[in-house]
């Protein structure tokens, strides 16, 4: 039996030339990448202790105000490892920050996946200075192993997704970076910075989207069915000036999967219709108001089965969201008068208060049952999140950490599988990837005098 996951590294082209790029010229091989996890195997450790109806935790004394009476009860909040915790509000505190690694030299990326099947949430980075790849395993309650590298030949990596792209039933890497010489899909889009993952062309499988910023390309790649791309690549858009994201949802309520893009040096944040089909239509700008948008993310923040766009702008230090005012309509000359939809967006904006704003994830931080907004802050080296009402009214910043030196992406999912969401980050000046737990705490009022949790 083998330890870890296998990959299975997919060459399909390569092509080298000179290239201006932000650097000046650079000799490149551009690609999109994407590594085929070939075997699940591998062994959980025992799970360990995360909680104790004890009242003490690591030396720390937890206290009430006297006798618990009444029903059990059940409440939700946040603790960091060694603390103890009765009767948390859960307005989404968390504990101080879990390294993960610092062998991620120039962290660029973070992303959860079940890489090993164990029915647990791995991690994933991407880091440029040493060109890596590379996963975490979880023990199963948010601890984690050692870093394994699926590869170092990601020239300068900046993005790394996972999906299952060749239908076999366990989940894939993929990524994004500006030079490569294997595991390559393509090796025209110049100077890739983000990939993403979506059945673009509506045959089942996954197909690859890419932004490029040499090339200012929005681009898609179709998937044979079994993993395999091929050299053509199916160009959306070439109007957006320095790509930099790119992101795909159903903006327009129709059924398929449309794409939005973030763009640099025109400030724009765009949509692109899909017919169904991966055709798409004219480049649709959403708005001009980012100054230098790094990220784009789309998520129903208002609750109203729109999806709605956020942002994240370094110039001017903005979470920006927008609104999805889509509205149906009968189609001009239809004799059955069948409803056609037109989307339409309102800008709002949640801070300016992320120093140099650079990546943003939707998630339920507070289980309230609607999307909060996250963010990860290069020069203020912080991780934030803004608590949605549920109707897309933000509150003011709440610092998670500030710890994250350069701070690149932020990325949120449940790592120690107890119902509530974790956070994920990766900052380029520390090389660090990094995990902040949540806990959802059952507090037994009848009979616990206090819950503590130990490690």
């Amino acid at each position: 039996m083998c330890s870890s996951p296998l990959w299975r590294q997919l060459k399909h082209n390569s092509l080298t030339g000179t290239l201006p790029t932000e650097l000046g010229e650079l000799t490149l091989m551009n690609e999109i990448s994407v590594s085929e996890n070939t075997e699940l195997c591998g062994e959980v450790p025992a799970d360990v202790v995360v909680s104790s109806t004890a009242g003490t935790a690591l030396g720390e004394s937890c206290t009430t105000d006297g006798p618990a009476q009444g029903p059990t009860t059940t409440t939700s909040g946040f603790a960091a490892r060694g603390r103890s915790l009765l009767g948390d509000d859960g307005s989404g505190r968390f504990g101080s920050q879990q390294v993960i690694s610092t062998l991620a030299n120039g962290a660029e990326g973070v992303y959860a996946t079940d890489l090993d099947g164990d029915g647990d949430m791995d991690v994933l980075s991407a880091s440029n200075f040493d060109d890596k790849i590379a996963w975490y395993a979880n023990d199963g309650s948010g601890g984690f192993g050692s870093q394994l590298v699926i590869t170092t030949l990601a020239k300068y990596a900046r993005s790394v997704y996972a999906a299952d792209v060749d239908g076999d039933g366990d989940m894939d890497v993929l990524s994004a970076s500006f030079e490569d010489d294997k595991l390559v899909i393509s090796t025209v889009a110049n100077n890739p910075l983000s990939v993403f993952v979506a059945d673009v062309d509506g045959d089942g499988d996954m197909d690859l989207l890419s932004a490029s910023f040499v090339d200012d390309k929005i681009a898609w790649y179709a998937n044979d069915g079994s993993g395999g791309f091929g050299s053509q690549q199916l160009v959306i858009s070439t109007l957006a000036d320095n790509a930099r994201s790119v992101y795909a949802a159903d903006m327009d309520g129709d059924g398929d999967m449309d794409v939005l893009s973030a763009s640099a040096w025109d400030d724009k944040i765009a949509w692109y219709a899909n017919d169904g089909s991966g055709g798409f239509g004219d480049q649709q700008v959403i708005s001009t108001s980012a100054d230098h948008p790094r990220r784009v993310y789309a998520a129903d923040v208002d609750g109203d089965g729109a999806m709605d766009v956020l942002s994240t702008s370094d110039w001017d230090d903005k979470i920006g969201w927008y609104r999805n005012t889509r509205t149906a309509a009968p189609t001009t000359g239809s004799p059955t008068g069948s409803p056609t939809t037109t989307s339409g967006f309102s800008v709002r904006f949640i801070s300016t208060l992320a120093d140099a704003a650079w990546s943003v994830h939707a998630a339920d931080v507070d289980g309230d049952g609607d999307m909060d907004v996250l963010s990860a802050s290069r020069d203020d080296d912080k991780i934030a999140w803004y608590a949605n009402d549920g109707s897309g009214g933000f509150g003011s910043q709440q610092v998670i950490s500030t710890l994250a030196d350069g701070a690149r992406s932020v990325h949120a999912a449940d790592m120690d599988g107890d119902g509530d969401m974790d956070v994920l980050s990766a900052s380029m000046d520390d090389a660090k990837i990094a995990c902040q737990l949540a806990r959802n705490v059952s507090v037994l009022l009848r009979r616990a005098p206090c819950i503590a949790v130990c490690r």
